[in-house]
């Protein structure tokens, strides 16, 4: 993501010594913080087991908990995160991020689950202190990955893929007050990558010769027995 955003109007760091985010990236007056998780989605699992590990580990002082934890130091201590120049506070959009690799994570109602999780624990008084706390987004670490050269060439960025997905669930909920059928019903509950892989459908070739694929090629050839 470091290498994304060179602009003047962006701001990036991994964890600072005052906040311990994952990572943060601002681009003019919208805030990223992002908290990566590689945990593992239960094998043969219940409900009841899924729901333990989606609870212990990204739940309470997990995932969720370390993001509500962060923007309420946010909201109390900007100077530590960022200096926002003519943004104050009432002029943010906040937008808390988890990234996985787990890619069962992404079905239909765990994304759902969470946010509800973060918005019922997320303080008012810190939500009032911005323009918009966005909700909580899952998304797949291959996401980024798989669309490196779209987000490098500007072809799509983070605002851009948050306001893409209010807005397919601002139509969904359309749909189903309009129809009330089971589809439309479903998709209420859909997560951020179920949305986004219908917004930005990816295709392997389309890595092929990319500026990642070149890059990671050319790290690993030292290390290969070929010419």
């Amino acid at each position: 993501l470091t290498y994304l955003y060179s602009q003047p109007f962006v701001n990036y760091s991994r964890n600072k010594v005052d906040c311990n985010y994952d990572y943060y990236i601002r681009i003019r007056n919208h805030v990223f913080l992002f908290e990566f998780k590689d945990v593992f989605f239960p094998i043969k699992g219940n409900y009841e087991d899924i729901k333990e590990v989606i609870d212990a580990r990204l739940t309470g002082e997990k995932g969720v908990g370390q993001l509500i934890k962060q923007i309420d130091k946010l909201a109390k201590h900007p100077d530590l995160f960022d200096d926002f120049g003519e943004y104050n506070l009432d002029r943010l959009f906040i937008y808390p991020i988890i990234v996985y690799t787990d890619s069962s994570f992404g079905i239909t109602g765990i994304n759902h689950y969470l946010n509800a999780n973060f918005r019922n624990n997320l303080n008012n008084e810190t939500k009032n202190k911005f323009f918009l706390v966005n909700q909580l987004a899952m998304i797949h670490f291959d996401f980024f990955l798989e669309r490196f050269d779209l987000f490098k060439s500007g072809e799509v960025d983070l605002v851009q893929i948050f306001h893409t997905v209010n807005q397919a669930r601002a139509t969904t909920i359309e749909q189903y007050q309009k129809f009330k059928d089971r589809t439309s019903f479903v998709s209420l509950f859909d997560g951020f990558d179920i949305i986004l892989s219908k917004k930005y459908p990816f295709s392997p070739k389309a890595t092929i010769g990319g500026t990642l694929y070149n890059e990671v090629i050319d790290a690993v050839k030292p290390f290969l027995a070929i010419d």
